[in-house]
């Protein structure tokens, strides 16, 4: 079984790097790094064997959260640091000896000066003297998240580039492809659902991805589930109701005390395999463990073949 698992770290700085946003002491970034690990892990429960990270300051700060989440046991690909001061970037974990890097891609930095997504080819190892038998691409986004004329351009726009990378380049290796991210945009919403021709559409309904040619125009996103009231209307009425613990929502969505989710979305091949197949029982999302971030986590698990 894959574990894979995603959040946004909200601001992981270096202690005292910017004033008054992350962690300010060495104690609070032991506490932060900690209790990401923790949320990390009880997204997959256990040790994610995939983690994506947005919001890292820097690669040293993202490679000590991989050692608190376990000692020795990632290797990781950092975005590099983005244009726009106080700005952060993403960063993949991955198992060591379970997958070896065959290469990556990273979008060109965006309107707004920021790394919106970055991409590893991860080739799965079962013997580390023979070449890898099968192949997934691990991507990690970060759009931004104002409802400002440029921020919509640069969601569609970096969609627009994600669906190019995917068919002129990506899917020559392999269309198996695992998407997460904080995309500050509904599920169910442009750019994701669209009229385009030239463009990925990312839909709720498997059958239509599952019925798709290899390239074909549709992901499937499970997050649509989630992505709705927490709890029927009559229920919040109840004694003892809060929406503080009980409500969540996209950053669209999102007002104040909700908890934020974000979103994974895969290849018809993470549905049909034969390589890796999305458990779909298994997606879930985590609210962060001591306030550490002001989005879930999530989680997924897929059944690993060959």
């Amino acid at each position: 079984m894959l574990k894979c698992a995603f959040i946004n770290c909200h601001d992981l700085f270096q202690p005292g790097t910017v004033d008054r946003r992350g962690p300010q002491t060495p104690e609070e970034m032991k506490a932060k790094l900690g209790a990401l690990a923790e949320t990390l892990r009880r997204a997959v429960g256990g040790i994610p064997d995939l983690v994506g990270l947005c919001e890292v300051g820097d690669e040293a700060v993202g490679k000590e959260l991989a050692e608190a989440i376990a000692t020795g046991y990632y290797t990781s690909v950092w975005s590099g640091r983005p244009q726009r001061k106080n700005s952060m970037g993403l960063m993949v974990l991955y198992r060591c000896g379970m997958f070896k890097k065959q290469r990556e891609w990273s979008e060109p930095q965006s309107l707004t000066l920021r790394t919106r997504a970055m991409a590893v080819l991860l080739g799965h190892v079962t013997d580390p003297t023979e070449p890898p038998k099968s192949m997934v691409w691990f991507v990690v986004s970060h759009w931004e998240a104002t409802f400002s004329d440029t921020a919509v351009e640069d969601r569609r726009e970096s969609w627009s580039n994600f669906s190019r990378f995917c068919r002129k380049d990506a899917f020559e290796d392999t269309d198996a492809l695992i998407l997460v991210g904080d995309f500050n945009c509904e599920p169910w919403g442009p750019p994701f659902v669209n009229k385009a021709r030239d463009v990925l559409e990312a839909t709720r309904e498997r059958r239509l991805v599952l019925e798709a040619k290899r390239g074909d125009s549709f992901l499937y996103n499970p997050m649509w589930r989630l992505a709705v009231e927490a709890a029927p209307y009559e229920d919040t009425l109840a004694a003892g109701y809060s929406e503080r613990f009980h409500r969540l929502g996209t950053w669209v969505g999102a007002g104040k005390g909700w908890r934020m989710i974000d979103q994974l979305i895969v290849t018809r091949a993470l549905l049909a395999g034969p390589f890796l197949k999305l458990q779909e029982a298994t997606v879930s999302i985590v609210i962060a463990h001591l306030g550490c971030s002001d989005h879930c986590a999530i989680g997924a698990s897929f059944t690993v073949e060959g």
